[in-house]
């Protein structure tokens, strides 16, 4: 009798530990996912496309909560809240962090193209075969690039409508750096504020334009109410951002899961023109109602003003790097290489270009 209780008891630990053991094995990978700006953002539908179909691709063994609007870690500290593992995943644009990543900074540079997933591309390129700027996130900030994100090319919005470059002259412009010269160039005053600044400082005339955001962000900021006019320069994308995972998080990862989360997040990137450019519509129709004008400035502007951007930001930007002891001169051209090389293959086209019944006449 005692033989068959001991066997029973042995039985009905082993269904225990079973049920346990199954348990713990249908339980998802919950990943935590901190980003500083809104859901409706162009670069967050990016993630927010890859997040789902990473958890269809694994069957549900994958899911990603997110914080959106500095849920989770304000902007300011979105590397480190990555990097400590507060979060497992962090959303940031690369120049915030311009100190720790400087070798990313290159995608503050001008005139260097148009079509944000080239950008997305060509950086990830480097960052898989070019081994300084892959320490630059692993070994010295203990972040794994999931994926870039190129923003779309940048815009100037006025209080006022200016028609050309001579418009530029007494007013000031909230920039970023790299403009400041350039603006200073053609008369402007260039003032340094917070992007969440922007609208009270053009209701307040402590600036008569602001640069340095997209089409999109904008209209999600809501700076056409205060300055209805939008100025095509040319100049090219001009930012990235990127979503990065906790190094240690993602080395505790079954393999199965880490291929799934890189082969979803590559194909991401090529989704960026399609996403971007529903972001693009839908603020469209939030200024074709609000009647925001656009201007695109003449040929002779556009080509004036790139006279005074490039080559010498470019050539600061590699004299600034390679004094630090980076390889920036080899990193460039590698970079410059790779955008020509996926430039061809983007879809991804300017709203100056689509919507042409907000032009001013």
């Amino acid at each position: 009798m005692k033989r068959f209780t001991r066997i029973g008891f042995v039985i009905s630990l082993f269904l225990g530990l079973a049920v346990t053991n199954s348990s713990a094995q249908d339980k998802p990978i919950v990943l935590s996912y901190a980003s500083g700006y809104a859901s409706t953002f162009s670069l967050s539908m990016h993630d927010v496309w890859w997040a789902q179909e990473v958890e269809r691709r694994t069957g549900g063994k994958v899911k990603i909560e997110f914080y959106w609007s500095e849920g989770l870690a304000k902007i300011s500290e979105s590397l480190d809240a990555v990097n400590s593992g507060l979060a497992d995943i962090s959303f940031f644009a690369t120049a915030m962090f311009g100190a720790k990543l400087p070798l990313s900074t290159v995608t503050s540079l001008l005139y260097i193209t148009e079509k944000p997933d080239a950008v997305s591309n060509a950086m990830m390129e480097m960052y898989r075969s070019f081994a300084p700027l892959q320490e630059e996130y692993e070994k010295k900030n203990n972040v794994k690039v999931l994926s870039f994100s190129g923003t779309t090319p940048l815009i100037f919005g006025t209080r006022e409508i200016w028609k050309g470059l001579g418009d530029f002259k007494g007013k000031k412009i909230r920039t970023f750096p790299g403009l400041e010269g350039p603006l200073a160039s053609v008369g402007a005053t260039p003032v340094t504020i917070a992007w969440g600044e922007i609208y009270t400082s053009l209701e307040r005339g402590v600036v008569d334009a602001y640069t340095g955001t997209m089409w999109d962000l904008a209209g999600i900021g809501k700076f056409h109410e205060k300055a209805p006019y939008i100025i095509d320069l040319g100049v090219g994308v001009y930012a990235m951002a990127g979503t990065h995972m906790n190094k240690d998080k993602w080395n505790k990862l079954p393999a199965e899961i880490r291929k799934v989360l890189e082969e979803v997040a590559a194909e991401a990137i090529n989704k960026q023109p399609e996403l971007y450019m529903q972001a693009d519509e839908r603020i469209y129709q939030v200024y074709k109602k609000a009647n925001v004008k656009t201007v695109v400035f003449s040929k002779e502007d556009k080509n004036k003003f790139r006279n005074l951007v490039v080559p010498a930001q470019w050539e600061k930007w590699v004299s600034d790097m390679e004094g630090k002891g980076l390889p920036a001169k080899k990193f460039f051209e590698g970079y410059q290489n790779a955008i020509k090389q996926h430039e061809p293959k983007s879809t991804y086209a300017s709203p100056f270009v689509r919507f042409t019944d907000l032009a001013q006449k």
